[in-house]
């Protein structure tokens, strides 16, 4: 009688296979680290025709890119560098020029 949610958090691979999620009840689902299957079925109960549950793809940032520059008062002495942030917190820095 309670809700419930299925999460899943690593991702699925059946190249040559296929995923089928039955959900009779209709209760929340998700596969966040992603598919890979020749074929997706979904049965839920909230299905009231074609594209009416929502299956789909939310794009994560999993890294950034930023330039950072610097300068002084006086406009002569300059640095820009360019690093790289992943999202797990890992950090690199690609470029650094002073001038």
């Amino acid at each position: 009688t309670a809700t419930a949610t299925v999460e899943m958090s690593g991702y699925v691979v059946v190249p040559q296979g296929r995923i089928r999620v039955n959900n009779p009840t209709g209760d929340s689902v998700r596969i966040s680290g992603g598919v890979l299957a020749a074929q997706f079925d979904v049965v839920d109960s909230r299905d009231t025709g074609p594209g009416t549950v929502s299956i789909g793809f939310i794009e994560t940032i999993v890294q950034r890119k930023f330039r950072i520059e610097s300068s002084n008062d006086a406009g002569r002495e300059q640095s820009i560098a360019v690093v790289q942030i992943n999202q797990t917190g890992a950090n690199e820095v690609n470029t650094w020029v002073v001038q």
